[in-house]
């Protein structure tokens, strides 16, 4: 050995020497068994040569693990000796097949470089087992230089011997020399490359299989002072990395570490986004805390700009672990700061859930699942439509409106029934409360449902739920969609039933024009009626297909198999909406005339005969006569239209029917009132 060393020169002999203790750990037996041998016949003391080409093996060693290394990397030959990139390459392929392709020899050289870092993997692990006390102090400094003067993928690779090393320490060694590592991991953590901050993180994690949470300890104060200090993208993103590889473990100490700040920067905001992105479920029994703790930032804090996005923080936190986790019991935790008596936490959480839902993007659109953990957390938003203060009320609106852009129409069809009755709680409640006893009927019920603060706009987030299901669902299901429709058209504001008027009705007079049970049929002609009582300017342009809508089923027989009772329901909702619909309508005398036809026939008609229906029918016609004739408009009516009216009402105020003469006789009452006033 001596006489090689004198031979060849002292830097090539620990060249040789480096190459040869790499060939050790080589993946094939006959090179392992080849280098051991030589290694033992020139190399009497293994740590005192370590020591002596460490510096050289460390700068190999780094090169081996780097990934994607220019051509003048050198591997390691079967013989131990280092190989440029490319001869490699021409040693793997054959030399007779002159046509192969080029994603042959690229699969070639990737697997020649995994098994170069593999091997330089194995080899650093082995100086650590075998001499890491002794050598732990000289081979991180290398590292150290290594990665601080190299290229962004020279530092990956020091990562990788990082991890390696630290792999390879005992958890005593580990502990005492954390003064030494966590520095060096610390640096890769922020460094500006994600691909090296990912790798430190990696690092970082063998640290912390061996060190526990002493290695927590010695990283996470730099890592939030420099975050509190610069408020870089490097530190977010080295929390999250950290969160990735470790998340269970480290969550329960980051979390509390990153909101024990006071005041609550938007730098720590970030990072428990970023911490909440990588450990999903993980964070789940934290989002309850950093939802509080924000909130309370922000109700202290003035700056608007900053706050909105602290919110936006806790709001993908609460989104992240949802959808990677238990979604009922995070968004349980979300919905616990809707009960507190503070009008400006209600406010504040109402914006985390609008902002929540916004988070969500199409994740969960299609999610029925999902959607119904949410459960507890929409109804009670819908209740805070009824809220007396402004600022909650506002947010419940704006909540809404992201719930339903975050939903298909048909995932949020499940919760129609939810919606409905927390709707109508709402308003019971606010119908029998001191403030509304007080004010009487000027104040509406749910505020949340008035078009207060345009564009806020809650019964547009709300109406599309109930006509889904009223086109698409079962005869019960739309009747109760339907009933739904009055109940929400009936709490709306007229101002707000303006702009979407049009877009109930259409739905209603389509689903009315088809044959379904009495029942629907009175439901969606009771949700007409009010739409036209409560927006009547709203629906001029629907008033021919809302007229014959309404004589239709004020002149038409039962269904077969149809009970008298039911459909006579029927008749008395379209005789409501007629009483509605008359002062728009332009061609009242010929309505005039159709009805007082009906009338007369259904008494001369041997097909009706005496029966119940055909009594029910003469009382109901005679009742939309004088509805008409009581709620004209300021246009006069024709002599003819008049005189065929007053012919029928004479001929019916004799009939056999008490209840039918009497409303004939009304019928006569409203036509004098009419005459004496022209």
């Amino acid at each position: 050995a001596d006489a090689i060393r004198q031979a060849i020169g002292l830097q090539k002999w620990h060249n040789i020497l480096a190459s040869l203790y790499i060939a050790r750990l080589d993946s094939v037996a006959a090179v392992r068994h080849a280098a051991v041998q030589v290694w033992k016949t020139v190399v009497p003391n293994t740590p005192k040569a370590l020591r002596d080409i460490l510096k050289n093996l460390v700068r190999r060693l780094v090169s081996m693990l780097t990934p994607e290394a220019g051509s003048s990397t050198n591997l390691i030959s079967s013989s131990g000796l280092p190989l440029k990139q490319e001869a490699i390459e021409d040693d793997l392929i054959d030399e007779d097949d002159d046509t192969a392709s080029s994603e042959g020899d690229f699969e070639i050289a990737q697997d020649a470089a995994i098994e170069r870092q593999r091997v330089g993997s194995r080899t650093l692990g082995d100086i650590v087992q075998k001499i890491g006390e002794r050598v732990l102090p000289e081979l991180v400094p290398l590292l150290v230089e290594a990665f601080e003067q190299g290229d962004d993928a020279t530092r990956v690779g020091v990562c990788l011997g990082l991890a390696e090393v630290c792999a390879a320490c005992s958890a005593q060694q580990a502990v005492e020399r954390l003064q030494l590592l966590a520095p060096a991991i610390l640096d890769a953590l922020l460094d500006n490359s994600p691909s090296v901050a990912s790798h430190g993180a990696l690092a970082f994690r063998e640290l912390h299989k061996c060190a526990g949470k002493a290695a927590v300890e010695a990283v996470l104060p730099s890592l939030l002072s420099r975050l509190d200090e610069n408020d870089d993208d490097s530190a977010v993103r080295a929390i999250g990395e950290l969160a990735q590889k470790r998340s269970r473990e480290l969550v329960q100490l980051l979390v509390p570490s990153l909101l024990s700040a006071r005041p609550l920067s938007l730098a720590r905001g970030r990072a428990l986004a970023a911490l909440a992105n990588s450990a999903g479920a993980a964070v789940g029994p934290y989002v309850g805390s950093v939802v509080r703790t924000v909130i309370a930032h922000v109700i202290e804090c003035t700056e608007a700009d900053s706050n909105e996005k602290l919110l936006t923080c806790a709001a993908q936190v609460a989104a992240a672990a949802a959808l990677s986790g238990d979604a009922t019991g995070t968004v349980g935790q979300l919905a616990s700061s809707l009960t507190t008596s503070a009008p400006e936490t209600r406010a504040a959480a109402a914006k985390v859930s609008a902002l929540f839902f916004s988070s969500l993007g199409t994740s969960a659109q299609d999610d029925e699942e999902f959607i119904s953990s949410c459960d507890r957390l929409v109804k009670l938003l819908v209740a805070g439509l009824g809220e007396k203060e402004l600022g909650p009320r506002r947010g419940c609106v704006d909540a809404l409106t992201a719930y339903a852009a975050a939903f298909s129409i048909e995932t949020q069809a499940t919760q129609l029934e939810l919606i409905r009755i927390t709707l109508a709680s709402t308003a019971s409640e606010a119908r029998f409360s001191s403030t509304h006893q007080k004010t009487g009927e000027d104040i509406p019920l749910l505020p949340g449902l008035a078009l207060e603060d345009p564009p806020r706009d809650a019964l547009k987030a709300l109406y599309p739920i109930y006509l889904h299901v009223l086109l698409k669902a079962s005869a019960e299901e739309r009747t109760i969609a339907a009933d739904g429709v009055t109940e929400l058209v009936e709490l709306a504001s007229p101002a707000t039933l303006k702009k979407h008027a049009v877009k109930i009705a259409g739905p209603l007079i389509r689903v009315v024009g088809d044959r379904w049970s009495p029942e629907l049929k009175t439901a969606v002609l009771n949700a007409l009626a009010s739409l036209l009582r409560l927006a009547p300017m709203s629906l001029k342009a629907f008033v021919p297909q809302l007229q014959a809508t309404f004589l239709k089923h004020l002149k038409e027989p039962p269904p077969p198999r149809t009970l008298p009772s039911a459909w006579q329901k029927v008749r008395n909702k379209a005789l409501a909406g007629l009483a509605h619909l008359a002062p728009l309508s332009p061609r009242l005398d010929a309505m005039l005339r159709d009805l007082a036809g009906a009338a007369t026939t259904s008494l001369n008609n041997q097909d009706y005969g005496h029966s119940t229906d055909t009594i029910d029918l003469q009382r109901t016609l005679l009742k939309a006569l004088s509805t008409i004739i009581t709620n004209r408009p300021a246009k006069r009516f024709s002599p003819d239209a008049v005189l065929v009216v007053t012919d029928a009402a004479e001929a019916l105020s004799s009939a056999d029917d008490e209840g039918v003469a009497k409303c004939a006789n009304s019928l006569l009452n409203a036509l004098r009132v009419y005459n004496d006033s022209e």
